[in-house]
């Protein structure tokens, strides 16, 4: 991982910018979509059939994998299943692609919106390969399609039965966030 430290005089050393970071500053996100993967899908009789599906995914667009419970220690992954966190994944899936910098109103560096379009849909046939051996995986709520369907299920799984009661009287700031269902859909009014 490659870190960029701030070189002025007198700046905190500790306060550094993460090169991944740099692609989504100014970002126009054209497509972003997420999925939870499985641990099942790790079983020998399974990794034929991820590795068929990265392939094909593959085909239409890069995707990240950000391990999340495979090879944890077994406290750890005891200690997730306390959480909100959907509870049956090993691992998480990206597939994004965007424009920057990008400026809307900015003469030579707006966004381009039929290219970004076109991105989305690919971005979505990419992510749809994946989603093809794992239907119900899920997605990671600040890193997932703004549009998710069943955003209950795909963010937090059996779990989101008792994730609204930390949100009780909070307004939520996502739509498709867990207890947004008792809000109109601009966050103002309680239903």
């Amino acid at each position: 991982m490659v870190e960029f430290v701030n070189s002025r005089s007198g700046a905190s050393p500790i306060k550094v910018w993460w090169n991944g970071r740099r692609r989504p500053s100014c970002w126009v996100v054209w497509g972003f979509e997420s999925l939870w993967m499985p641990a099942w899908l790790l079983q020998e009789d399974s990794q034929d059939k991820l590795a068929d599906a990265l392939f094909s995914a593959s085909r239409f667009s890069e995707v990240e994998f950000i391990s999340i419970r495979a090879g944890a220690p077994s406290e750890a992954i005891e200690a997730a299943k306390h959480t909100a966190m959907n509870p049956t994944v090993c691992a998480l899936a990206i597939v994004a692609d965007g424009q920057g910098p990008a400026y809307p109103g900015v003469p030579n560096h707006e966004p381009d919106i039929a290219r970004g379009r076109k991105a989305a849909a690919t971005v979505h046939r990419c992510m749809s390969e994946l989603c093809a051996i794992a239907p119900s995986g899920g997605a990671y709520l600040s890193e997932s399609n703004f549009f998710e369907s069943d955003f209950q299920h795909s963010y937090w799984g059996t779990n989101h039965a008792r994730s609204p009661k930390l949100r009780r009287n909070t307004i939520p700031m996502v739509y498709s966030l867990s207890g947004s269902e008792q809000w109109t859909p601009d966050g103002f009014t309680r239903l």
